[in-house]
Parts: structure tokens; sequence; C-alpha cells
């Protein structure tokens, strides 16, 4: 018998002489699946935005892309519903993208109570759960929009002419207010706050005034004086950066039937150059936009006709329309926000409270695996999604 083979004799003999049977198995099975199923690989968290009690709806994620509903955490304030009752736009409170987001390495989950004008940061605990941490007034009216970069925190508030507010997260969590960082938008309605893969620039899509707001940003995480810049399209809604600095802005078009679009920049010198312009998806209200793990695929959720299309992205920034319908929920379930995560793309379907999970295959296009319904929160008030 060689050394090896007698030194691991001794460990499980004193391994079995004092491990019970269950531990003996969580020892040699450690992050493996069993005979109950798939095993959990990561969480997926979405927002009810609930005027009452604002919670977050936390999920396990498994290996095989499902999810399973773990409970709800309060976020410590109160959501709300920006447009008024009967506005086309009813079905979608926010009106925006990115609500809820993770950020600080993705230690934290930050989510806006826009009902009680504040920001909430969460912590992630060991059962992929959640814990409330801090929150901290958002500088002003309605807050809808955020963005994270390394310790900084950005949030931008939709009412009363709009306005950013920054933020430097704690390592424990906690928020403190970055000096000079509150800053009104000049009666913007805002659709989303987004940073430079680099952290050098925010910018700040305005759906009202058709600009994309563009503020430099310095090393203390202080904004410059903006340069507003006229969007390629009308209603500049949604937007995101491909890590290689490609930025990615869907077009609503004011809900015109069918003008739904998608436009690539190049951000240069703090000035945003068009690569492929309005590259229309066929359908209507395109409003969200995700962006594949690999920068090849992007998909934009077009939110009344319950549809989700697909882009190839080209590795210098160009669009190709791959599917105008690559992705149908329901009809009329008012599809908003969504996120991706290991090749699956989970969907938020507001007014059929569920939550559309499908599979990205090897070239970019969807396949429906389940939709999971969750009756905790009440048709109309669902938004927001994040997870990894």
């Amino acid at each position: 018998m060689n050394k090896v083979s007698f030194l691991f004799i001794v460990f499980v003999a004193l391994a079995m002489s004092s491990c019970t049977k269950e531990d003996l198995f969580d020892l040699f099975h450690s992050d493996q699946p069993d005979d109950k199923g798939p095993r959990v690989v990561g969480a997926i968290y979405a927002m009810t935005n609930d005027p009452g009690q604002n919670e977050l709806i936390t999920y396990q994620r498994l290996e095989d892309g499902s999810i399973v509903g773990t409970g709800p955490v309060s976020t410590g304030g109160q959501g709300t519903n920006i447009n008024p009752p009967g506005a086309p736009t009813f079905n979608d409170p926010l009106g925006t993208q990115d609500p809820l987001i993770m950020g600080y390495d993705n230690q934290y989950v930050f989510a806006v109570n826009a009902g009680s004008n504040d920001v909430a940061s969460l912590k992630e605990t060991s059962d992929y759960g959640l814990e409330l941490v801090d929150t901290y007034p958002s500088g002003g009216v309605a807050p809808v929009s955020l963005a994270s970069y390394k310790k900084w925190l950005y949030v931008v508030n939709a009412l009363e002419g709009g306005s950013i507010q920054g933020y430097y997260v704690r390592p424990n969590g906690r928020l403190a207010p970055i000096d000079d960082s509150n800053v009104h938008l000049d009666d913007a309605v805002a659709g989303n706050i987004e940073f430079s893969p680099d952290g050098k620039y925010l910018i700040v899509s305005e759906k009202n005034t058709n600009n994309l707001t563009i503020f430099p940003i310095d090393a203390n995480g202080r904004p410059g004086k903006p340069y507003k810049q006229e969007s390629n399209g009308t209603t500049p809604f949604g937007a995101s950066f491909t890590t290689d600095g490609f930025f990615l802005v869907t077009e609503a078009f004011g809900g015109a039937p069918g003008e739904g679009a998608l436009t690539s920049y190049q951000l240069v010198n703090g000035k945003l150059e068009v690569i492929s312009g309005s590259i229309g998806s066929h359908q209507t209200a395109s409003c969200w936009v995700e962006i594949s793990e690999d920068d090849a695929y992007a998909y934009t959720a077009n939110t009344p006709d319950g549809t989700i299309s697909s882009y190839r992205v080209g590795s210098n920034g160009t669009l190709e329309l791959l599917e105008s319908i690559d992705g149908e929920t329901e009809p009329g379930s008012f599809v908003l926000d969504a996120e991706i995560a290991d090749n699956y793309l989970y969907q938020i379907a507001n007014t059929t409270e569920e939550i559309a999970i499908f599979k990205i295959g090897k070239d970019g296009r969807l396949t429906f695996l389940e939709s999971v319904t969750n009756p905790a929160y009440d048709a109309g008030e669902f938004t927001g999604i994040t997870g990894f």
C-alpha cells in the first residue's frame, strides 16, 4: 500500500467516526445534482412595486433555468404607479428600465421605492435570499431607474422635472450621498440611467425630450456638466452597454404601431456616434433591452405586443434584426423588464402576473420553457427584475 492510499483510508475512517451519514453525503456531494432534481446555481429577484409595501420576490434559480419562489422581502418603502389611471401606459407603472439591479461586485441588490422617494439596499444571504440593509432618500420625486459602477450607485427621479442622485455604497451595504451629485434634468422624464463600462460617463435617456444626456463622472463619482445629444430615434427608453462599450438604446417612437427600434452607438470623447441607426423590430413600443452574456445578441421587449425581438450584435457594434418575434407571452401580458443569466432570459409579463423563461440557443434564438406565476403581487404593479 502506498502512502497516499494509506492516508486516504485514515481520512475516511476518521470522517466516518465523527460524522453522521448526512454529513458524509454533504462532504462528497457538495453542489452536485441529487435525486431531488437540478441543483441551485443562482437567484432571480423581482419587484412587486406595491403601493402599500414594496417587496422583492426571491427565487432560487436552478441549473435547468427553472426558478423556485422562496418568499417576499420588504424593501422598506412603497411602490407606486407614476401614470394617471386610464393612461395608455398605465400597465407600465414606472415607465423605465432597471428599477432593480445588482451592484458592488454583485454583493448587494438595489431597488427603487418610487412611492416613498427612496432607494433600498439589500444584502444577499447564503441561501440566495435577501435581507434589507438600508434605505436612503432619492433626492427627488419618483425614483425609477438605477445604475451601478463599483462603489458608486446612481438613481434617476422621473417627476417634477427629473433629477439624478449619487451614493457611495459602503462595504456593509449602507448608502452615503456623493457630494454635488443631486442634479436637475430640465423637465425630463427619464427612461433609464446607465454607467459606461469604465465608469467615466453616466447616460440618461429622456423619453419626452428625445435626448440622451451624458454626464462625465470624476474620480470621486461626482457628475460634471452634462452634454445633451438628440437621440437617433424618438422616445429613447431602455439602454445597455456591451462589455466592449457599445451603447444600445431602444426607441418606442411614441408607441406608433410596428415602429419600435434599436440603435447602437459608440461613446467617443463624451459624445455618442451612431453605428446602426433605428433598426426596426416591426413591433410596437420596443422599450427594454437585454444583451446576452457573450455580447453577441440583444433582445428587446415590445411592451403592448407581448413579444420579444432578437438582434445580432456584430463585433464592431452593428445591429441586424434576427427575429421580429423570437419570443411571445400571453396576449395582453404587457412585457416589461427582463434579465439574462447563464443563457436563460427571464421576462416580466405584468398584467398576467408571471415571469416567462426562455432558453437562449447558440444561434441567439429563444426557446420558451415555462411561465411562473406568483399571485402575491397585483397586476399592473409588478416591474423590475435582476439576478445571477
